[in-house]
């Protein structure tokens, strides 16, 4: 019985985790900077991503890079390189700031 309990309090704590986050993938169609100077957003060509309640950007549609990640400088080379070379793109974010969790190149 207790593994059983401990098995459901673990299943109700990472269900958040795993809902909360959605893959898109598609071409980069924009990169925008923010007023803050610190906020880089970009759109991409996927269709079902219609966010409007991002609390990342002020821009409808758009996704941010999360400045607080180690991986932030590669994550802006990334986005820059797959935008020049017109490559897809796939990006994991958290479904309620926007904020990219993952990204990867794909062909």
């Amino acid at each position: 019985m207790k593994k059983i309990i401990i098995i459901l309090v673990f299943l109700v704590c990472i269900f958040p985790l795993i809902a909360s986050a959605g893959w898109y993938k598609g071409s980069i169609i924009a990169i925008a900077y923010g007023y803050d100077g610190k906020t880089i957003a970009f759109r991409i060509s996927d269709g079902s991503f219609t966010k409007t309640d991002c609390t990342c950007s002020t821009w409808t549609n758009y996704m941010c890079l999360d400045s607080t990640r180690g991986t932030h400088n590669a994550e802006i080379s990334l986005l820059l390189s797959t935008h020049a070379t017109r490559k897809p793109l796939a990006v994991n974010i958290d479904e309620t700031s926007c904020k990219v969790r993952a990204l990867e190149v794909y062909q």
